[in-house]
């Protein structure tokens, strides 16, 4: 089953940062500037999450992962220019 997470991120080097932009949207979409909602399988996650543990520099570099479920997303509210990332892949059983 596959999640989607908020990614976001303060990388202090362009090298990195644009490395990691470039990661992140194999997997989903940016919606701010440094940050990207992803939409991965808990395996995907994983090897996601060693991939960036391989490009960052721990002393200098945050990244922060929030998990949206299904029931939050429907309650994400957009102004301005916002738009919400379509994710079409779920299939919700009561």
């Amino acid at each position: 089953m596959h999640k989607i997470w908020l990614v976001c991120y303060d990388i202090a080097n362009n090298k990195r940062r644009y490395r990691l932009s470039r990661l992140l949207s194999k997997y989903g979409d940016r919606v701010q500037y440094s940050a990207f909602e992803v939409m991965m399988s808990d395996k995907e996650f994983i090897k996601v999450r060693w991939q960036i543990k391989q490009l960052i520099n721990p002393s200098e570099d945050t990244i922060n992962y929030y998990v949206i479920c299904i029931w939050c997303r429907k309650n994400i509210h957009c102004q301005g220019t916002a738009q919400l990332v379509p994710f079409n892949a779920y299939t919700v059983i009561c």
